[in-house]
Parts: structure tokens; sequence; C-alpha cells
């Protein structure tokens, strides 16, 4: 029953989102959509006590290609909300590289990171790959991380791996999103030796009891068991 509601509601904002190209509603039900599709927290303790329930269903073929189509809208919020929503869940992501391509050009920074996120879910063809090298020397970190760890299955990886360890955040506190992001290069990181280097000065300088540092810990913990 559930399932079949979720399937209804998501029809309904695809219409809906559809019927509105030249509304301010636009962005709201491109968001919408991006809320049904991603699965639900199952387990949160950050959860909002009075969050209404969401019904969720996969991403369709019609609601995917009708929140591509907003991906050149005049406003960079809408665009925004197109390259999060994309990027709520896998299989939207592999079937939306041309339009995270042209998300990742965007003049807004906002845009390429939420683009650049979405690319890490992407299984990027080798014909796409090399459009991307350029946007990994975009001036933006995020953007570059993602950019690189969407290569880290191409033949563009050591072109990858060499923006990934040259863009260590020197604040330590940003350490765990390179980190996070770095996790499908654990074979070159067990053999750079300054890359390892600085990781570890960067957990040290964190403390013991700061929020801060579990992913790098872990990835660490990676580099040193395979090596």
């Amino acid at each position: 029953m559930s399932a079949d509601r979720a399937a209804l509601d998501l029809q309904h904002m695809t219409e809906r989102l559809l019927a509105c190209r030249d509304k301010p509603k636009r962005q709201y039900f491109v968001e919408q959509i991006g809320r049904i599709w991603n699965p639900g927290r199952q387990h949160s303790s950050f959860r909002p006590f009075r969050e209404p329930t969401r019904l969720h269903h996969p991403p369709t073929d019609a609601s995917i290609q009708a929140v591509t189509s907003f991906a050149s809208d005049p406003s960079h919020f809408v665009r925004h909300a197109v390259a999060k929503s994309l990027s709520s869940h896998p299989e939207a992501a592999v079937v939306s590289i041309t339009a995270f391509m042209s998300l990742l050009g965007d003049a807004d920074a906002s845009v390429r990171i939420a683009a650049a996120d979405g690319l890490c879910y992407a299984d990027v063809p080798s014909n796409n790959a090399e459009k991307l090298v350029p946007f990994l020397q975009d001036s933006i970190w995020l953007v570059r991380w993602g950019v690189a760890a969407a290569l880290s299955s191409t033949t563009y990886r050591r072109n990858a791996w060499d923006a990934m360890k040259t863009s260590i955040p020197a604040n330590a506190e940003h350490i765990d999103s390179w980190s996070w992001r770095a996790r499908n290069f654990v074979g070159e990181l067990q053999t750079d030796v300054d890359t390892l280097a600085k990781l570890r000065e960067c957990v040290e300088s964190l403390g013991r009891r700061s929020p801060f540092g579990y992913a790098t810990k872990a990835l660490l913990a990676m580099a040193e068991t395979r090596g």
C-alpha cells in the first residue's frame, strides 16, 4: 500500500514540476522529488521529533528526465536543487552524467559542489572521463575532490590522485571531507609517504576529544593494513 502511495506521489510531483516550467515553485518540486528518491533515515539521533513520515520510491525514467530538464534553469537555486536531487540516489546519479557535466561548468560554486558530490556515485563512461579532467583544476576544493573520486575508476586515476594529494585542506577540521572522497585511493596512499605524514599530522593536531578525524583515522588504518 505504501509503495503504491509513494509511486503516486512521485508521479504527481513529476507532473506538477513539468507544469510549472516558468513558475517560482519549480525549485520546491525538484526538491520534493529528491526527497522521495532518497531513502529515509532509519536510525538518526538528529531526526526531528515531529518530522512527518515520508514515503520513498526509487527514481523512475520520467522523474529523472523531468528533473534533468531543469539543469539549465536561469535560477541558480533551481540548478542547485537539480544537482542535489540527482545526487540523492545512486540510480539517478548513474544515468545523469550529462546533467552533471553541464552543472560542473556552472558559474555558481554551490551548484558545482553539488554536481561534484553527485559524480561520486556515478559510473563515469570512458568517453566522458577525459571531459572531466579539466575540472580537477577547479578553484573549489570540494569540486576537485568530487571529480577526482569519480575518475578513480577510469584511466585518469593518476591525474585524479595528483589532484587529491595536492589539495589536502590546511584546516584539520575539514580533513574528513577529503578522506571520504579519497577512500578509493588507498593503494596510492599507502606508498605516498608525504601524504601519509600530512594526514597523521592533521589527526594528531585535532586531539583525542575532537569530533573530527574519524574518517581520516579509518582511511589511515586501511592504508596501513594493506601495506
